[in-house]
């Protein structure tokens, strides 16, 4: 009799136990269509788990940034060495011209004018050496890539977090997931909550580190009726001026009356660069340097800036590439918009 009531007792709560399981696989089932998974002491979005392994791997980009960035900033050094050997050759052959008009006697004429000549062979020599200016090309491109990728998956991770954020918010307020969920914990001593996790709370923190290293900014550009977008350009922080966007330009490069207006006044000591004019014409320009240029939100200090002589009254404006290689930039030209960005590494 008592082995009898205990086989009752025991099939009862086998019984129930079953119940019970067929009761939390009908709760999990409609928590499921609600498009949640339960997940050890959650019900969560699968999404989440996928956006945690991308954010992991934003760490591994930004790893490859500072790399493209250091090789990007060698190449550069190697070309500023050379545009400085340049320069500094100019302004010894300026020299010799100066001492070339004070020179009395025919030896010391035919010395100078030999000299000159020289210069003018090594200058040459020089420009016509593009290695350096292709490696820094290439590896500019490079770390441009890379450092696109990156923006583009903290904007993709940004995205879906807020996306994320949102259906978890309309889960929490929704009254059937509200009742399944209390239906699912009722009489257990280890309840099962709604997501999100606490990795994915700290994960929004973290992401908006990660995204106060990335400045952005649009700049509007308005067609300056040939080849050429026009954008306002701050000089020293209370000049501004419109210039010309040129990709082409290695130098920012502004007309004499501009250099007045801003308050670049060129020297005879002034250093001498040889720009090459969109028609072909080279001509020689003072290379001064500008305190600060501002474009946006983007600020560069101590940029050279080309000052066009007084003769080149039609000569352009241009914002060149020692400011725009500062950072990533793409060119809309459909919306008109000159679209930048620049990640802060630490380096």
């Amino acid at each position: 009799m008592r082995r009898a009531t205990i086989l009752t007792l025991v099939a009862l709560i086998s019984a129930t136990a079953a119940a019970a399981r067929a009761d939390d696989a009908a709760l999990i089932e409609q928590l499921e269509g609600k498009g949640l998974r339960k997940l050890d002491a959650y019900f969560l979005l699968p999404e989440e788990s996928d956006l945690l392994k991308d954010y992991r791997e934003l760490a591994t980009i930004k790893r490859q940034v500072i790399k493209v960035s250091k090789e990007e900033a060698a190449a550069q050094k190697l070309v500023d060495a050379k545009k400085k050997q340049i320069t500094a050759m100019l302004q010894q052959r300026q020299q010799l011209r100066a001492a070339l008009d004070a020179a009395t006697s025919a030896n010391a004429q035919v010395r100078l004018i030999n000299a000159i000549n020289s210069l003018a062979d090594q200058v040459e020599l020089l420009e016509r050496d593009t290695k350096a200016e292709d490696a820094l090309k290439e590896a500019r491109g490079a770390a441009n890539q890379v450092r696109e990728q990156y923006v583009g998956r903290v904007l993709e991770i940004r995205k879906t977090y807020n996306s994320l954020s949102e259906k978890y918010d309309d889960l929490s307020a929704d009254p059937d997931v509200k009742a399944a969920l209390a239906s699912f914990n009722e009489g257990k001593d280890t309840t099962a909550n709604l997501g999100p996790t606490r990795s994915f709370i700290v994960l929004g923190t973290n992401l908006k580190k990660v995204e106060d290293t990335v400045v952005s900014d649009e700049i509007d550009l308005r067609p300056d009726g040939g080849r050429l977008f026009n954008l306002p350009v701050t000089f020293d922080g209370k000049y501004t001026q419109e210039l010309g966007l040129d990709t082409g330009s290695s130098l920012l490069c502004i007309p004499s009356q501009m250099a007045k207006e801003v308050g670049l006044v060129p020297k005879d000591s002034d250093p001498i660069v040889r720009l090459q004019m969109a028609n072909g014409q080279v001509v020689e320009a003072k290379l001064l340097t500008v305190k600060s240029i501002r474009v946006g939100k983007f600020e560069v200090e101590n940029v050279e800036c080309a000052v066009f002589p007084p003769e080149l009254t039609e000569a352009a404006a241009i914002l060149g590439m020692n400011f725009l290689e500062k950072f990533n930039y793409k060119i809309d030209t459909e919306r008109a918009k000159l679209i930048m960005n620049k990640i802060e590494t630490g380096q």
